[in-house]
C-alpha cells in the first residue's frame, strides 16, 4: 500500500509527521492470492464492517466486483451485455449457469434475513420478564421491522427463479433485449431489498451490542442482563 501512494492521497502519513492532513481517497483495493493473511486490505474493512453481501453488492454497482459475483445486478449487468450484442444463443449456457448461481446466492440471502428475525426471537425470549429489558425493546423493534422488510414475498426466491426462467426463454428469441431488461430491473430490485435489509439488519445488532455495553457499564443492577444481549449480537455478528 505505501508504494502505491500518490497525489490523489497527499501527503503520505511519512511526509505529515505521522498525522494525516487535508482529503483521503481509500481506493478499494481487494485481496489476491499472493496478499499475506495478516495484511488488511480496503475491502477487508468494508465486509466486516457492511457484511459480505452489502459489501459485495457495493463493489458490483461500482464494477469493482469479482468475476464470479453471483449478485443480480453482477448477473443481469453480463446477462444483458449477451443480449445486446445478441450473442445470447451462444452464450446460452453460461447464462442459465450464472442465472442459477444468482438465484442460489438470493436463496442465501433471504435464509442470513431469517437469521437474523429469529435472533430477534432469540433474544425478546432471553429478556422476557427480566428486571432492565424495556430499553432494548426499540432497538429489537427496529431490527424486526428491517428483517421484514427483507423477507417480503416480492424479494423471495421463488420469484427470483420464476424471473430467472423468463429470462432462460427469452434466449431463442430474437430482438429480445427490452423484455431482458425489463426482467433483469426486477432482479435487481430482489437484489437490492435483500442487500439493503441485511446491511440495516447488522447495524441493528451492532447499535443492540452496544446499547448492552453501555447498560453494563452505567447500570450496575442491569449489567449480567446487558453482557447476555451482548455475547449474543456478538455471536450474531461473527455469524455471516
Amino acid at each position: 500500500m505505501a508504494d502505491s501512494w500518490d497525489l490523489d492521497r497527499g501527503p503520505s502519513p511519512e511526509q505529515s509527521g505521522g498525522k494525516h492532513q487535508g482529503p483521503l481517497v481509500v481506493y478499494p483495493i481487494d485481496r489476491s492470492t499472493t496478499t499475506p493473511l495478516t495484511a488488511t486490505c480496503p475491502t477487508d474493512v468494508m465486509r466486516n464492517t457492511l457484511g459480505v453481501g452489502p459489501c459485495q453488492y457495493i463493489l458490483a454497482c461500482e464494477g469493482l466486483a469479482s468475476q464470479g459475483d453471483p449478485t443480480p445486478n453482477s448477473v443481469m449487468g453480463w446477462v444483458e451485455k449477451q443480449f445486446e450484442q445478441n450473442k445470447q444463443q451462444k452464450a446460452a449456457d453460461d447464462i442459465q449457469e450464472r442465472l442459477a448461481q444468482m438465484t442460489r446466492h438470493v436463496a442465501d440471502a433471504r435464509s442470513r434475513i431469517e437469521r437474523y428475525h429469529q435472533f430477534a426471537a432469540q433474544v425478546r425470549k432471553t429478556l422476557a420478564g427480566k428486571q432492565g429489558s424495556d430499553q432494548f425493546h426499540v432497538t429489537l423493534d427496529d431490527l424486526e421491522r428491517c428483517a421484514a422488510a427483507g423477507l417480503s414475498p416480492a424479494s423471495a426466491p421463488e420469484r427470483a427463479r420464476q424471473l430467472a426462467s423468463e429470462v432462460t426463454a427469452l434466449i431463442a428469441s430474437g430482438n429480445a433485449l427490452p423484455a431482458c431488461q425489463r426482467l433483469g430491473h426486477e432482479l435487481r430490485a430482489i437484489g437490492a431489498v435483500q442487500d439493503r435489509a441485511l446491511a440495516k439488519c447488522r447495524m441493528m445488532v451492532r447499535c443492540l451490542q452496544a446499547l448492552g455495553r453501555t447498560v453494563a457499564a452505567s447500570q450496575p443492577p442491569d449489567a449480567a442482563l446487558a453482557e447476555e444481549v451482548q455475547r449474543l449480537a456478538q455471536q450474531m455478528l461473527q455469524n455471516k
